[in-house]
């Protein structure tokens, strides 16, 4: 595909992140089964269910565009997976780190799709495309709420991880003086 203009460069970014969430529909089952948190688990749940009504959105933009509903490969969200899964092929076996490691892979991929939205909702916006942009930003807005989600999981398990390591680390120490 020659990309020769904007509407142009719209099309493939929306291929682009349409792929970027049907890797997540499958890699989202992984996270969860790896996470040991109850309210990590219920967040990645939460967001696996939004990522599947946001494949429907795009699928919605490529009828509005009368365009085929494609995929284009994107290389950038099967990185950060690949990432994710060598997480899981390590050996953690500290509950709360690797819970840890989810969480920073969680905010990642969010991060990734909320430029990528940020993006496609600009160029919606200045092509015109009105109802495609209303789409967009709703996907958008819900990307920016699982990203804020995780960052607040993400301080109180570092908080949590840090104490424990504290407390286990001073009676260490105890025990090394006695």
């Amino acid at each position: 595909m020659q990309l020769n203009t904007l509407e142009d460069l719209f099309a493939d970014e929306l291929k682009d992140v349409y792929h970027s969430e049907l890797q997540l529909n499958h890699a989202l089952p992984a996270m969860i089964k790896a996470s040991s948190c109850v309210k990590l688990r219920t967040a990645l749940e939460g967001h696996l269910v939004e990522t599947h009504t946001h494949v429907v959105r795009l699928e919605q933009v490529f009828n509005l565009l009368n365009l085929p509903v494609k995929a284009k490969k994107c290389s950038a969200m099967e990185g950060i997976l690949k990432e994710t899964e060598d997480i899981f092929a390590s050996k953690i076996h500290s509950d709360e780190i690797r819970d840890i490691l989810i969480i920073c892979m969680g905010q990642k991929i969010e991060h990734y799709e909320m430029a990528s939205y940020g993006t496609v909702c600009a160029w919606a916006e200045v092509l015109g495309h009105h109802a495609i942009v209303k789409l967009l930003v709703q996907t958008l807005n819900e990307e920016t709420r699982a990203e804020e989600h995780l960052s607040e999981l993400a301080t109180n398990k570092i908080k949590a991880a840090a104490i424990e390591m504290h407390i286990t680390c001073a009676e260490g120490y105890e025990n090394s003086q006695t």
